[in-house]
């Protein structure tokens, strides 16, 4: 008999179906951002850990400490709508290498809003059977995260 005071994962896991994309200047509020409707793919949301020797003349064995946190290296996919306003903006601040606020909203009511420079974008490798797809790169300067509560 399962244990009633474990959850069973279908009350709260979340397949990515609804994930919503924005994105806007570095000021902006969580309001102002401008939905990307064809996000695709958006690479690992966090940062990665680090870590630096601090290893004494005394010690036996190695030690380390924490390094400053580094921010992964950022891969947007979207669909290509070359008639999509916004889409376009993205790229063209792409093209002028802006720094820009990116707000990832994840159906469990997660959410990540970082900062983003940008650095290039490109067509993915045409596929016969798939849709032409535009790949924006970065790097993440800094991340925050929350869960939005609803009441």
């Amino acid at each position: 008999m399962p244990d009633p005071a474990i959850a069973d994962p279908s009350t709260y896991a979340k397949l990515p179906a609804g994930t919503r994309f924005l994105y806007g200047a570095v000021d902006d509020d969580a309001t102002a951002l401008k939905l990307l409707k064809d996000a695709d793919a958006i690479g690992v949301t966090g940062k990665a850990a680090s870590f630096v020797e601090a290893t004494r003349l005394i010690d036996t064995e190695r030690k380390y400490i924490t390094d400053l946190p580094e921010g992964p290296d950022k891969e947007f996919v979207f669909l290509d709508d070359p008639s999509d306003a916004d889409l376009l903006a993205f790229l063209a601040a792409t093209d002028a290498k802006q720094t820009v606020k990116v707000r990832i909203e994840f159906p469990n009511t997660r959410w990540a809003e970082m900062i983003i420079v940008l650095g290039a974008w490109s067509l993915q490798e045409l596929d016969k059977s798939a849709p032409m797809k535009l790949v924006v790169s970065g790097k993440q300067n800094a991340i925050d995260r929350g869960i939005t509560v609803t009441p």
